[in-house]
């Protein structure tokens, strides 16, 4: 992890089981207001500013209400989507409690998009099929799951709700916790390609449903029809690997005098954001604002980080802002021929998160190239760098920001997501015939300007 910008990977890993402790468990009232109130003074003690998005009187009534909730004893896994409210709550995808143990799943994979959720890959034996648009899951609505979905799934916006519940819908436990599972079934109205509607049993099974695409977390093509150079990133990691490859994507562009390129972030959810430093080295600018930040102080962050202090905030000097002074480390060019003038986009979506946004948020503050696609998960102005812990009793792996990060151009805030230039919706209609929008717009847009 590099700390430059202290930004990680929303999606990242504890493990494959919770700490020994099965979802099952039963924990006991003491047990859980034990935890409810350790992670309400985490949150309170470490987050930069854990109520930017409700008060702090809120965030107590809250705390009481979950106690309410938890008076007789509870199942672990059923515990994790009360005490995750707290979480939830501080409105940061960087701030959130984790369930790693899952014991039931839909064999089913969902994609939420503009106009519905919509089935992206299915077992056999399911009776869902690939591109059935879900009309109603347990009797709930599209409207309704977002809405019950909203209290208990970390989101930064309602773009990331869409995308993050969307795949936690196939989660036994949330499905249970939502009142939409009897008998270990789930029915599911659904909508074919066709058009028919039927209603399907579902079986929870044991196995979640394997995924049926790999690739890998970066490549990229030249169509040289459109003059447009394509490179996709699914995750930020500035390996000797990526740089390699993205020096030999750039060769390519200079050889088949490539007009525009586009970089895709839309699979990608943070990592390393000195992959933007990589990319921009072959773009023709050599002082490119980026983002400053605050730390906050705690015991928990003196522990974790090394700091000397263990209370306070300490801020980037704002007059480096003023003067334009907080800039990325572009590295120089081995072979300056390699050097790109053309028009640059930025594909964007939903799952574009962290450092991931951070592509985005440059690009457009810096009026670098143009955004296209759908809004980001992730707030241009937010926070990052975290810190991790483990719920004493119910064991729960979870992980609390402590830096806030402002975007280069404090004029376009306050922004929940970072909005591209030119929004292009990803539809059922699109999933269903294997449609790339975000592509087919760009072509669009270059035909009659850049085709030979």
């Amino acid at each position: 992890m590099h700390f430059r910008v202290g930004i990680v990977v929303l999606l990242f890993v504890f493990g494959v089981t919770a700490y020994g402790v099965a979802s099952h468990s039963m924990l006991t009232q003491d047990e859980m207001w034990a935890d409810l109130n350790h992670v309400a003074d985490l949150i309170t003690r470490v987050h930069p500013d854990p109520f930017h998005s409700g008060t702090e009187i809120e965030f107590q009534q809250l705390l009481a209400e979950l106690k309410q909730t938890t008076i007789e004893p509870m199942e672990r896994d059923k515990f994790f989507y009360v005490i995750n409210q707290l979480a939830v709550f501080v409105r940061d995808g960087h701030t959130f409690v984790r369930l790693t143990d899952e014991a039931w799943h839909l064999p089913a994979r969902f994609e939420w998009v503009s106009d519905g959720i919509v089935v992206v890959s299915a077992h056999d034996e399911s009776g869902l099929y690939f591109g059935d648009q879900i009309l109603e899951i347990g009797g709930k609505t599209p409207d309704n799951l977002l809405e019950a979905l909203a209290p208990i799934v970390i989101a930064e916006n309602t773009h990331a709700l869409k995308a993050y519940g969307g795949q936690r819908l196939a989660s036994g436990s949330i499905l249970q916790y939502l009142g939409l599972v009897r008998d270990n079934k789930v029915d599911i109205y659904v909508k074919d390609i066709a058009g028919e509607q039927r209603l399907v049993e579902v079986n929870l099974t044991r196995q979640p449903l394997s995924p049926t695409e790999t690739r890998s977390w970066f490549g990229w093509h030249i169509d040289g029809d459109n003059s447009l150079g394509y490179f996709y990133l699914d995750q930020c990691a500035n390996t000797s690997e990526y740089r390699d490859v993205l020096k030999e994507f750039f060769q390519a562009v200079k050889d088949q005098h490539v007009q525009v390129i586009a970089m895709d972030v839309r699979r990608n959810s943070g990592g390393d954001s000195r992959v933007i430093d990589e990319f921009i080295s072959y773009l023709p600018v050599r002082r490119v604002r980026s983002h400053f930040g605050e730390i906050r102080y705690s015991p928990e962050a003196q522990e974790q980080r090394g700091y000397s202090r263990d209370k306070g905030y300490r801020r980037i000097n704002r007059i480096y802002q003023f003067l334009g002074l907080y800039t990325l480390n572009i590295p120089k060019l081995s072979d300056a021929t390699l050097g790109f003038s053309g028009d640059v986009y930025i594909l964007t979506s939903p799952i574009t998160f962290s450092s991931a946004n951070w592509f985005a948020v440059i690009f457009q503050d810096n009026e670098l190239g143009e955004v296209l696609g759908e809004p980001t998960g992730n707030a241009p102005t937010s926070y990052g760098d975290i810190l991790r812990f483990t719920v004493p009793h119910s064991q729960f792996p979870m992980i609390i920001s402590h830096k806030s990060w402002i975007r280069p151009d404090r004029s376009r805030d306050p922004s929940d997501a970072l909005y591209p230039d030119i929004h292009v919706p990803t539809t059922v209609r699109d999933v269903q015939g294997y449609q790339d929008p975000q592509l087919e717009k760009l072509r669009e847009i270059m035909q009659g300007k850049y085709q030979r």
